[in-house]
């Protein structure tokens, strides 16, 4: 998946976790619904990160001068 289409998906469950939070009957008739959206966006979070993260390759690290990284 493109990270367009992530962030396409992740704001599709985001507005059916709020309708699902807003209906009245959410904490007994919702639970699972609730549970499995909450999950499915927690992945696609995890997913959308990763993404975004610069490979570990380019990484400083925080004790090392940014000068001898290069060689």
């Amino acid at each position: 998946m493109t990270n367009e289409q992530l962030m396409g998906k992740y704001t599709r469950l985001r507005q059916e976790l709020t309708q699902a939070y807003a209906d009245p009957a959410s904490s007994t008739a919702h639970s699972g619904l609730i549970d499995r959206l909450a999950r499915e966006l927690m992945d696609l979070e995890r997913r959308i990160a990763l993404l975004q993260a610069p490979p570990a390759a380019l990484v400083a690290e925080p004790d090392v001068p940014t000068d001898r990284l290069a060689a």
